[in-house]
């Protein structure tokens, strides 16, 4: 079946997003667009629903170090020095504007055929500088001083856009709104970031975004730019955009309130492996394990619990509803217009999910809407000290009233609802082989009585970004951890395996997808670059993917991700109750080969729970089975007749079963990757063809 076109948001809330990155070689050849569009048939082909592209604008010229390396680099991807020319180096054989929107049209054209949003990077905190003058879009701000005049001392090639009132001290999201001046941010939009954002979507064919760096954006600016994403995509494309946060930092906890007001569809889990070298989380089966605890908060940015309608309080309103002056939350709004009867529900994150307060009507037909407006007029006209009493029948109408139930169930539900999603690699820090190589390393050279935590955090924490080469990283380790030969050959032995146990795991604990840095799907070690080096014939510019198929079959990862995403695609909608159940087991085997790595989701929709498994070994269900029913117990409630197994083998291949009754253990559903379906006799049950869980 040929996917839609344009693409749908997906049913079931989870994004399979594959970071294109620009300044990789996609073909033969330079960086650059034609690569890119040449290369989406293959991230259609493993299962992703959606790409995400790097800035493309033209950068600024200023020269700075390297974070990473000793060398001068100029031309940050995130240095935009104006908004409506384009990077060279991408567009090297388009000399015009006209040629290269014409490429970025082919591209999100050819994206979205294939069933794909294409994305673009919306950096809404900052604009590049030159190395000399005013950059283009440096000059249009200034002249209306819209630009901060701090100096920002980690990257000299940027300059904070100033939405804020002087005098003001708190920056991003701790700004309040007596912190920002309106006059200001209504000339940035006016100026920036409305033609920009129009243009993106309009224009040249995108369907979403990834929000740059969103703790440093403040609420006001992040819910402008996001309601104008969801109405531009809804009337242009006819479906809900995804907008996914970078989310970074240890506190996070303190920015899920706002980060759940913006209109968010998905948002990164900062604790994924391997995001920050400080504070990417475990997978210990541990109530307390930073990674899935983050998961469960993050979550909560698009996800939230159903609240009742007992936990409101109402005001009767005498004129119709004011969003400036009536915001308490957690309070029903009743008003009457053109003798009609309305309700507005304001929440918060914990309660309700929703971007903009809106007004809902109560039916007219409902026997209890007479006797709330009769109420309502009497609340109006009683006396002060009698209208408790009122509001008290008004509150017991409203908990059996039909049109406010509905309305509050809707609303806590968000219907385009994603999830926090899994990170197996970063630009800005290292690729997902690199830090497996690395903990490999550590963990040999721990049983040896060679290893060092302090060696390791400086290898993770700066000497992972400057990587040039596999080789270079290997020797590093060999040198810093002691390894003999012997070593690197175990290491190279566990290599395979623990790539696909990090994206096994992670993936299917998120409660709403993953996004993957281009070259993870050959297991490259070198992460691409932001940067230009200013002396290119000195420095590599960075790996190229079609350099790659020279790779053991058993380091690439594409025919196990497209298994991953076969799964992902079919799995039912995540709510949030659902995300502290999920459980992660293991099996510890004689040897790597022999490991069993378990998932255990359960789905309140659908009352059942979901069994995922994975081993290089190609454990069958038959077998995956017994080893869990060692760790959960026979009697756990997962093994009970109708609940779905799944196994992933070390190529990708699915197979899913329903389990069945005693002892006809399972019943064949289907094989994905083109396997072919176990026959009857194998599973003791009549085989049968499904699509997934309805």
């Amino acid at each position: 079946m040929s996917p839609p076109f344009p693409p749908t948001y997906p049913h079931n809330g989870n994004l399979r997003l594959y970071n294109m990155f620009p300044m990789l070689s996609y073909v033969p050849g330079p960086p650059g667009i034609d690569g890119m569009i040449a290369y989406v048939e293959q991230v259609a082909g493993m299962g992703y629903n959606a790409i995400w592209v790097n800035p493309l604008q033209l950068p600024g010229t200023r020269i700075q170090p390297h974070p990473g390396h000793s060398y001068p680099v100029t031309r940050s991807l995130y240095a935009m020095a104006d908004d409506t020319e384009y990077h060279p180096v991408l567009f090297q054989r388009y000399p015009t504007k006209e040629a290269c929107e014409g490429k970025i049209r082919e591209f999100t054209q050819v994206a979205r055929s294939k069933g794909i949003f294409p994305l673009f990077d919306l950096v809404l905190n900052h604009i590049g500088l030159n190395e000399e003058g005013l950059t283009p879009l440096q000059k249009r701000l200034a002249e209306r001083n819209l630009l901060s005049n701090e100096v920002n001392i980690r990257w000299p090639d940027i300059q904070d856009i100033d939405y804020y009132l002087p005098g003001s001290k708190r920056r991003g999201l701790d700004a309040t709104r007596e912190d920002i001046d309106e006059r200001k941010v209504d000339e940035v939009f006016s100026l920036l970031w409305e033609p920009f954002i129009t243009h993106y979507i309009v224009d040249l064919g995108f369907m979403g975004a990834r929000i740059d760096a969103i703790t440093r954006i403040p609420l006001p600016i992040l819910r402008r730019a996001l309601a104008l994403i969801h109405k531009l995509v809804e009337k242009t494309y006819g479906t809900q955009p995804i907008i996914v946060a970078e989310l970074m930092g240890r506190n996070s906890s303190a920015y899920i309130e706002a980060l759940s007001m913006c209109g968010l569809t998905h948002c990164f889990n900062s604790y994924s492996y391997f995001w920050s070298p400080d504070i990417e989380g475990g997978y210990a089966p541990l109530p307390d394990s930073p990674y899935l605890c983050q998961q469960q908060l993050t979550s909560s940015i698009v996800l939230s619990s159903p609240k009742k309608i007992e936990h409101f309080k109402v005001q009767i309103l005498s004129a119709p509803y004011d969003v400036s002056r009536h915001n308490q939350v957690s309070t029903i709004y009743i008003y009457e217009k053109d003798a009609r009867l309305y309700f507005v529900v304001n929440g918060t994150r914990a309660q309700l999910r929703f971007d903009d307060l809106k007004a809902y009507t109560f039916e007219e037909d409902n026997p209890s809407t007479g006797a709330l407006k009769a109420l309502c007029r009497e609340y109006a006209c009683c006396a002060r000290p009698e209208r408790p009493a009122v509001l008290e029948k008004i509150t017991t109408l409203l908990y059996d009233n039909n049109s406010i139930n509905v309305a509050l169930n809707s609303l806590s539900k968000q219907l385009n609802a994603g999830g926090a999603i899994a990170i197996t690699g970063n630009h800005d820090v290292g690729t997902l082989r690199a830090k497996v190589i690395l903990d490999i390393a550590f963990s040999i050279a721990a049983k040896k009585g060679t290893a060092s935590i302090e060696v390791y955090n400086l290898l993770k924490g700066s000497k992972i970004k400057a990587l040039r080469s596999e080789e270079e990283w290997i020797g590093i380790l060999r040198e810093d951890f002691n390894l003999s030969s012997k070593d690197i050959e175990e290491l190279y032995h566990q290599l395979p395996v623990r790539m696909r146990e990090k994206l096994f795991i992670e993936i299917l604990t998120s409660s709403g997808g993953w996004y993957s840095l281009a070259g993870d799907e050959f297991g490259i070690c070198r992460k691409p670059d932001v940067f230009i080096p200013l002396v290119e014939s000195e420095i590599p510019s960075g790996p190229s993917l079609f350099e790659i198929e020279a790779l053991p079959e058993t380091d690439k990862l594409k025919g196990f991700i497209r298994g991953i995403n076969d799964i992902l695609s079919e799995l039912p909608k995540v709510e949030y109750s659902e995300i502290e159940n999920t459980k992660i087991f293991f099996y510890e085997g004689d040897s790597i080969n022999s490991q069993l790595f378990f998932v255990l989701r359960f789905s309140n929709a659908l009352n059942k729970y979901f069994l995922f498994g994975y081993s290089a070994n190609e454990f069958a269900l038959q077998k995956m089975i017994p080893r869990a029913k060692e760790i959960l117990g026979a009697s756990h409630p997962c093994f009970l007749p109708g609940n779905y197994a799944y196994s992933i083998s070390h190529a990708g291949v699915v197979e899913k079963k329903e389990i069945c009754l005693a002892p006809r253990v399972f019943k064949a559903l289907s094989v994905f990757a083109d396997s072919t379906p176990d026959s009857d006799s194998d599973t003791g049950c009549a085989a049968a063809v499904a699509s997934g869980p309805h």
